[in-house]
């Protein structure tokens, strides 16, 4: 910048963070046909409930949530359903204080990041039209069908500071901030000068 001064960078969690609570189910419940929404139903089951009860971990869960609901599906398809998604329900569940703190920052001249385990499918509409940098979830594709898996490792935890790194040189920003709302946001809340938890300041 003109005046010497490094930009900051903000790196925001989606799922609960800036939205009431997470749509990555509610996107998959919205995309689905009605027969693969209660065939998944009754897979899924008994494994949401090892989940439930601690046995088994939310990122196991959220794989095979995506697998059950993704897999063969056409992209152009699920693409179209991911940009209405991100217009029609997205705005349905936005925290307007997460908002009011996105444009703050936009308005210092910072670096915007999302960084979340949700799916590029409708993320990327929403941040496109927000004007932000998405870090997340990203559907693998071949020959032009979803395979069911992620592109790379769930992008939770230590990923999610990986995935930042990779992306960007914190050394170039004079201050790190960094919102999440649950423990798997730790690991990218670690990486902060200034960092909230739940939208309360943390550590």
């Amino acid at each position: 910048m003109a005046n010497g001064k490094k930009q900051n960078i903000a790196l925001f969690d989606f799922d609960g963070t800036i939205t009431e609570r997470e749509l990555f189910s509610i996107f998959l419940k919205y995309s689905a046909s009605r027969m693969r929404k209660t065939i998944g139903n009754l897979i899924i089951l008994p494994f949401y409930i090892l989940y439930k009860r601690g046995l088994l971990s939310s990122i196991a869960l959220r794989k095979m949530s995506a697998f059950l609901a993704l897999f063969g599906r056409k992209f152009e398809s699920l693409n179209q359903q991911g940009k209405q998604f991100s217009t029609e329900i997205i705005p349905q569940y936005l925290r307007k204080n997460a908002l009011e703190r996105i444009l703050y920052h936009k308005l210092q001249g910072d670096t915007v990041v999302v960084v979340s385990a949700s799916l590029n499918l409708y993320l990327t509409h929403w941040c496109q039209e927000q004007g932000l940098a998405l870090i997340c979830n990203e559907v693998a594709l071949k020959n032009g069908y979803a395979t069911g898996k992620f592109v790379a490792d769930d992008c939770s935890n230590e990923m999610k500071v990986k995935r930042v790194l990779s992306q960007f040189d914190l050394s170039n920003f004079d201050q790190v901030f960094a919102y999440g709302d649950t423990e798997e946001d730790l690991a990218m809340l670690k990486l902060a000068d200034v960092k909230y938890m739940g939208w309360q300041i943390y550590g």
